[in-house]
């Protein structure tokens, strides 16, 4: 059979070896989207990135804004561009083996938490706080920037968790592997290698998807066999 890496412009060999790296990097993924221990405070402690976790310090809030302690009103604070930035991580773990958007975390472990985001959401009564929302806004905002999403965004299980001393929450977002392609609206499409998400072109994409169509085909052949 043709070798996927035949479908890359054979001048870009810079690209051939991204791919590369992108297609053995994820063979190495879980199949599955199990907690880290069987704690179930385990993401709550988890202090650095892997293939599998991603932190997010929050959905749209600009911690850099926050950390300024200038600010009047917590709307100040907010970003939206922050939003695609989970998009986009989204689309990696469903474009691979799956894995966990942990929001709430900064990048070096600390808890920042999603009350600042909660709190920067419309509500009808002052001071109010609601995980309802949050999740209602998380969930709208994929729907709206990922193309044909539905089976995509309705698969993804959202759970918190709370640290004991702050009482800050985090929110976990599981995103299983997608039999599909994502792509944003805007047509792109991304894959997690590592503990990078990066974008594909258009050949490169092509041949991502052709390699994983190949090895699911394989798969499911063996698995019939074995039956």
């Amino acid at each position: 059979s043709r070798d996927w890496s035949s479908d890359v412009c054979s001048s870009d060999l810079s690209g051939v070896k991204t791919l590369l790296k992108i297609i053995l990097s994820d063979r190495k993924f879980s199949d599955s989207l199990e907690t880290p221990s069987s704690s179930g405070k385990m993401f709550i402690e988890l202090k650095t990135e892997d293939v599998k976790n991603e932190f997010k310090s929050s959905f749209r809030i600009s911690t850099y804004k926050y950390d300024k302690h200038d600010w009047q009103d917590i709307n100040q604070c907010v970003d939206p561009k922050l939003m695609d930035v989970i998009v986009k991580s989204v689309c990696c773990f469903a474009n691979g083996k799956g894995g966990n958007l942990i929001i709430g975390k900064r990048d070096n472990g600390e808890i920042f938490g999603i009350e600042p985001d909660m709190e920067s959401l419309p509500s009808k009564h002052t001071g109010e706080k609601s995980t309802d929302k949050f999740e209602l806004t998380i969930v709208n905002h994929l729907n709206s920037k990922i193309r044909n999403s539905e089976h995509l965004v309705s698969e993804i299980k959202i759970s918190y968790e709370t640290e004991s001393e702050s009482k800050k929450q985090i929110c976990i977002l599981k995103i299983p592997p997608s039999k599909k392609p994502i792509f944003t609206n805007d047509g792109k499409f991304y894959v997690r290698t590592g503990t990078e998400c990066r974008e594909l072109n258009s050949e490169q994409s092509n041949s991502y998807i052709s390699s994983r169509d190949r090895k699911s085909t394989r798969l499911n052949s063996s698995h019939v066999k074995r039956s």
